[in-house]
């Protein structure tokens, strides 16, 4: 192999007349570098890197060839090469679906932004290939600051627009870093380990104040140019997320670098997984407070990371085995592991924000404060700080805690009266849902008894509990009972939604002049039979059955019973004047259809909603009842909510006041819900369970529809398709979780443009069909263009990004298609082409 240097003198000549001949024949190579996630060491993306590999002269450094390139204008026409090439290795291995696929990072020039179409560019690549963006991050150099920043904002913008991150590469090798760091949004910085090339405790500390006040503004931290160890465990400890350099890896093809990962143990994090890694990477972990950052399964917790400041405060509690600690907490069937379990279920993962928590241990008090900082699927990451209390320390919170030291981790709910400004505290609760939230709040006595015995209370019980929990005679009853506790048996909502009998308990506090009243409320400890006797021997005692059962005989107003029923009834429920407009709805009718107000439909008929596509039964109907008076009971008939043809049983009656009819009322039931409430869904299962539009069954019965429609009255309607292309490769990068809720945000938007008065299905993966009736030539264009700017405009979905194209094809069902054998032929057609589908 011949030297480049000693043999030739004129290296830029060389290097431009070979330049396009290197790209064509592939001498150019794309070498992959690994980028490992601190946290967990699992290898999270890539920085895509070319080398000149010349038949004749070997190696050629990128030192040579970027300088002469880009003082030549050549520059955007290799970064393009090596964004094709990035992007056709993506999409052999999206076919493939061999491997998991992890995110590259491709470098831009200085140059390359004097192209205006330079996102253009970089998009129609990745659009060509499918590739989704998530995988594709733009490094700029810190040189291209310097002149360019003005320009930069709005290319960077652009990108952000498609779903790409930008990086600022080798932050700290200028002095525009900062400026440009202020003025530009970037999503993560490059920083070069080679500006601090020197291990002191001066670059240590500059190193650190760049992670932290990159945390501080929202962006991620990679460090390049890692090579030991020391180095490794210094970034991972002040929180850079991401490490790049020889420690883990250099530059090697794509096929090396399968290779390497797997002979080196290093697994690739699963994309999906993606948002919730960079949650957990946003952490302060250099906070001078005290931190344990604990994941959780659902099942079991274990230690992320715990700082020495956490780890003093444990130690002052007597806790100084951390494996032991956990082991306890994640052993079920002792207080330790029940008292940690419920705080996490019923408060860190049910209510937002921070989470407190105090508790006696021993002599004296631990407050844990903790929040979510990273959530998917079953697991979620916690962020927690712990303080420590000596019981000589008289805080606020340890005020009320002292009333129930010995009791605390046998109750289920605790909370302190105070009489005298008719106010509650709750200290700790069972249920988030519970008017006093998850405890450590104060609010109104009496509405507190209100909400509570309303909800959480069984209906049988909430008298007796509406008399034990009055505020307003509790003193006297107490003093009345000689200062003994107060306690009542009450059937109270678990959290598994059943209702359990507790023991509810009122204790006078010592020393407060009877103004402080402390309530617990714990398992009753009794079995049902003996509950039930003493239950009863109390109702009777006191006449309680006798006032039920009077209560029971009153009755209730009817105009109640209408609110009621128009609020809360799962029958649908409308009315409407002699002209057949609505005048009302109830709100499970507004809902069925997918309507905020009422006001969506009134002064409408249904012929003005389109959601009939045979409008004749249901119009002569209505006339019977307007103009004859006759009650329609039973009819069965079709209609389209949310982009779904069902089939529902309506009544109708005539409206009277002063003996003239004034309008009619109905009310239906869908035929769906009736047979899914009796398990018998199954045998005409219509309805796909992942959009809720119409599955293969469902669809081709209201194509049916449709056809006879034609056939008969000459009805022509349009048969539209929508696929998106992209759906396979988004369902295999993110998983079947991810793929479902891409469908489902499609099929809203679908419905958005067009559910309310026409059918739409999902035949298979993401192939969409729509029924159009009533449609001009002008409409169907202005409706196939909305399709495609609300499909084409889906950035997120869920947790991902996304970027998808609407390809639509519409076929004009007319008298030129209407015979049988056309209908007969276009299902045939359908089903061969899509297979079984989804239904």
């Amino acid at each position: 192999m011949k030297n480049l240097n000693a043999e030739l003198p004129d290296i830029r000549g060389y290097l431009l007349s070979h330049f396009e001949q290197a790209m064509e024949q592939g001498w150019i190579n794309i070498y992959y570098q690994p980028v490992v996630r601190s946290i967990t060491g699992m290898v999270c993306g890539a920085e895509a890197l070319c080398r000149w590999i010349d038949p004749e002269y070997g190696m050629i450094s990128p030192g040579d060839l970027i300088p002469v390139l880009e003082e030549n204008g050549r520059i955007f026409d290799l970064d393009l090469y090596v964004m094709e090439c990035v992007c056709r290795d993506f999409h052999s291995l999206l076919n493939k679906k061999t491997d998991r696929i992890i995110p590259v990072s491709i470098n831009l020039s200085r140059k390359d932004f004097l192209h205006e179409d330079v996102v253009e560019r970089i998009e129609k690549i990745a659009s060509w290939y499918q590739v989704p963006r998530e995988l594709i991050n733009i490094e700029i150099t810190e040189t291209a600051f310097i002149q360019q920043q003005s320009l930069l904002s709005a290319f960077i913008e652009q990108f952000h627009t498609l779903g790409y991150q930008v990086w600022m590469d080798d932050f700290g090798t200028a002095y525009s870093s900062l400026g440009a760091l202020k003025d530009l949004d970037f999503d993560e910085l490059k920083i070069d380990m080679s500006f601090l090339s020197t291990a002191s405790e001066k670059a240590k500390i500059i190193i650190e104040d760049v992670v932290r006040m990159a945390k501080r503004i929202g962006i991620q931290t990679l460090a390049e140019g890692v090579e030991t160890k020391d180095q490794y465990e210094f970034l991972r400890r002040i929180g850079c997320e991401k490490i790049q350099g020889f420690y883990f890896g250099r530059p090697m093809t794509g096929t090396a670098f399968g290779q390497y990962c797997r002979s080196h143990h290093l697994d690739l994090e699963p994309l999906s997984w993606k948002k919730y890694y960079d949650d957990l990477g946003r952490i302060d972990y250099q906070t001078d407070t005290t931190l344990c950052v604990v994941e959780d399964d659902g099942q079991n917790m274990q230690v992320v990371f715990i700082n020495p400041t956490y780890e003093k405060v444990l130690a002052k509690a007597g806790i100084t085995d951390l494996n032991g600690w956990f082991h306890e907490i994640n052993t079920p069937n002792n207080l330790t592991h029940d008292f940690y379990r419920r705080f996490a279920n019923e408060q860190l993962r049910k209510l937002p924000g921070t989470q407190t928590i105090i508790f006696p241990t021993g002599s004296h008090y631990l407050q844990l404060n903790g929040r979510v900082a990273a959530s998917y699927e079953n697991n979620d990451i916690y962020a927690m700080q712990i303080r420590y209390f000596d019981v000589h320390t008289k805080t606020p919170y340890q005020q009320n805690v002292e009333y129930f030291e010995n009791l605390y981790f046998i109750c289920d709910d605790i909370a302190v009266y105070d009489l005298a400004s008719m106010t509650i505290y709750g200290v700790k609760s069972s249920l988030s849902e519970q008017p006093m939230g998850a405890g450590d709040k104060t609010m109104d006595a009496v509405q507190f008894a209100h909400d509570w015995i309303a909800d959480f209370v069984y209906p049988a019980d909430q008298e007796r509990a509406k008399k034990f929990l009055d505020v307003h005679t509790l003193s006297a009853r107490l003093h009345k009972n000689k200062g003994r506790p107060l306690s009542i048996l009450l059937r109270c909502l678990d959290e598994e939604g059943q209702f359990v009998w507790k023991q509810n308990i009122f204790v006078m506090i010592p020393d407060t002049n009877g103004q402080k009243v402390l309530n617990v409320v714990m398992p009753a400890g009794l079995d049902e039979k003996t509950i039930q006797q003493i239950t009863m021997e109390n109702v009777e005692r006191s006449g309680g059955q006798q006032r039920l059962q009077a209560a029971v005989t009153k009755g209730i107003a009817a105009s109640i019973l209408w609110r009621n029923q128009e609020q809360y009834a799962s029958i649908k429920y409308f009315w409407k004047d002699r002209q057949r407009r609505f005048a009302g709805a109830s709100r499970s009718f507004l809902d069925y259809y997918g309507f905020a107000s009422v006001d969506d439909i009134v002064g409408k008929t249904d012929e003005d909603m389109h959601w009939h596509v045979q409008k004749e039964p249901f119009r002569d109907d209505e006339l019977d009842v307007i103009e004859h008076g006759k009650h329609v009971q039973h009819k069965v008939g079709t209609c389209i909510a949310r982009g779904v043809q069902h089939t529902i049983v309506a009544d109708k009656m005539p409206v009277y006041q002063d003996g003239r009819i004034i309008g009619l009322m109905g009310w239906f039931i869908d035929q769906d819900e009736i047979l899914q409430g009796a398990g018998k869904l199954d045998q005409i299962e219509t309805i796909d369970s992942v959009t809720k539009l119409a599955n293969t069954t469902g669809f081709l019965y209201s194509f049916r529809i449709y056809m006879r429609q034609l056939w008969e009255r000459g009805e022509p309607f349009v048969l539209m398709h929508v696929s998106i292309p992209e759906y396979e490769i988004f369902l295999y990068t993110y998983g079947p979780k991810a793929g479902d809720q891409c469908l489902q945000a499609i099929a809203g938007q679908l419905n958005e443009a067009a559910g309310r008065e026409n059918v739409i299905g999902r035949i298979t993966g993401s192939h969409f069909f729509l029924l159009l009736q009533n449609k001009s030539e002008q409409e169907m264009t202005e409706l196939t263009k909305e399709v495609q700017t609300r499909i084409n405009s889906l950035r997120q979905v869920g947790g991902w990004k996304f970027a998808g194209t609407a390809d639509i094809e519409s076929t004009m069902m007319d008298e030129k298609r209407v015979s049988r054998d056309d209908f007969a032929s276009a299902v045939y057609d359908m089903l061969d082409h899509f297979g079984k589908g989804n239904g």
